[in-house]
């Protein structure tokens, strides 16, 4: 491994951040525009990598070492690790990576809210499958929503720069299947659209979580910790477990 740490790379829809990761921090962080293309994509990613040893997360669903499906990502039943040079160690989901970094080898939820809204659970440090509460209907007649249903509770935060009533109940309505469903003890709020609401969508989730799940259950609802750092910090961990 390079003295200055493991090299993690973090593809969004509009951005490429990677960082050298050392004692679970990031010491060095970039960010470039990502590419618009496929071929584009995979000859930034090796120059981003320079052949050393590194791990890589995206966005959508990722299938062992095939990304099925991209929203904002020219990926689709892509196996992205077989065309680059050399592989990353460790490939998988964003969220799944992100939600490694907040847990730190503890046990927690995180709802990352921002283009999409979608959630992970780790118990111990291990990340559990499923969370896509951001296509839960909240409400029948709502607006539509681009995985062909309406009243989505990702719908309603299509072209919304600041929270409104509906967009933070709908945020709160999925934050509470979440907490009914996994009892995290504490739920996380990440995701760029969580962070510019800062703390009236952290009041929002609080009001709906004590109002719709059971009183027994007890989960601390905060700000996520490492904002674009945590998938970062996320695959250094996943890498470091593997070995």
């Amino acid at each position: 491994m390079p003295a200055e740490g493991f090299l993690a790379v973090d593809v969004g829809g509009s951005w490429v951040r990677s960082g050298f990761v050392a004692d679970g921090r990031v010491e060095k962080q970039f960010r470039e525009p990502v590419a618009a293309n496929l071929d584009g994509l995979v000859a930034q990613l090796n120059r981003v990598a320079e052949g050393r040893d590194w791990g890589l997360c995206v966005p959508g669903l990722v299938e062992k070492e095939t990304v099925r499906y991209a929203a904002n990502l020219p990926l689709r039943d892509t196996p992205l690790p077989e065309l680059l040079d050399p592989r990353p160690r460790v490939f998988v989901n964003d969220l799944v990576a992100a939600t490694v970094g907040e847990a730190a080898g503890g046990s927690l939820a995180l709802l990352q809210i921002g283009t999409g809204i979608a959630a992970r659970c780790a118990v111990d440090g291990r990340v559990l499958p499923g969370g896509e509460v951001g296509h839960l209907r909240f409400r029948d007649d709502g607006p539509p929503c681009r995985c062909g249903n309406r009243g989505c509770v990702e719908a309603y935060l299509r072209g919304v720069d600041d929270p409104t009533d509906d967009a933070l109940e709908a945020i709160g309505f999925a934050a509470a299947a979440l907490v009914a469903a996994w009892d995290p003890g504490t739920l996380r709020l990440g995701g760029g659209v969580a962070a510019a609401w800062g703390e009236p969508l952290v009041d929002a989730v609080r009001k709906a979580v004590r109002e719709r799940v059971l009183p027994g259950t007890t989960t601390n609802v905060e700000p996520a910790r490492l904002g674009d750092s945590a998938a970062l910090v996320g695959l250094a961990e996943l890498a470091r477990s593997a070995t």
